[in-house]
C-alpha cells in the first residue's frame, strides 16, 4: 500500500458517475480505482504509479482546471487520511466475507462438477 498513488478529490459535489471521474483523470496516467460514492461530495482516485498522481496534482495546482464545471481541490492521500481509507477498505472486505459465510465457493457434489444422478 503506497500513499503516493492516492489522491483525495474534493470540491466537486455529487458527480455524474465514477466512470466519468475516472475518464477525467486518465490523461494523467493509469487510474486503478475511483472511490467516490453516489451521494458523496468527495472521494479518492488511486493511480497505478506515483508519477501519475503527481501529474494530476500538478495539473490542478493552479486552481483553473475544471471537472464537471467545477474546480476540484486535490491532495495526496497520506497520514491519518490514508490510514482511515485503508482501514475502511479492509473492514468492508471483512464484512462482505462475513455475510457470505461458509457457503461461498462450493459447486455441489461429484468433485465440483455439479450434482445430478450417477449413471451405473
Amino acid at each position: 500500500i503506497n500513499a503516493e498513488y492516492g489522491v483525495k478529490v474534493a470540491g466537486l459535489g455529487v458527480i455524474p458517475g465514477r466512470d466519468d471521474l475516472k475518464a477525467a483523470f486518465e490523461p494523467f496516467g493509469d487510474v486503478e480505482y475511483v472511490d467516490y460514492g453516489d451521494e458523496e461530495v468527495e472521494g479518492k482516485v488511486r493511480f497505478a504509479d506515483p508519477d501519475a498522481a503527481q501529474a494530476a496534482l500538478d495539473a490542478f495546482a493552479a486552481g483553473t482546471r475544471e471537472i464537471f464545471g467545477k474546480v476540484p481541490s486535490l491532495s495526496l492521500l497520506d497520514g491519518d487520511d490514508e490510514l482511515a481509507y485503508w482501514t475502511a477498505i479492509v473492514a468492508s472486505s471483512d464484512a462482505k466475507k462475513a455475510r457470505r459465510g461458509n457457503a461461498g465457493g462450493r459447486r455441489g457434489g461429484r468433485r465440483g462438477r455439479g450434482g445430478g444422478k450417477r449413471r451405473r
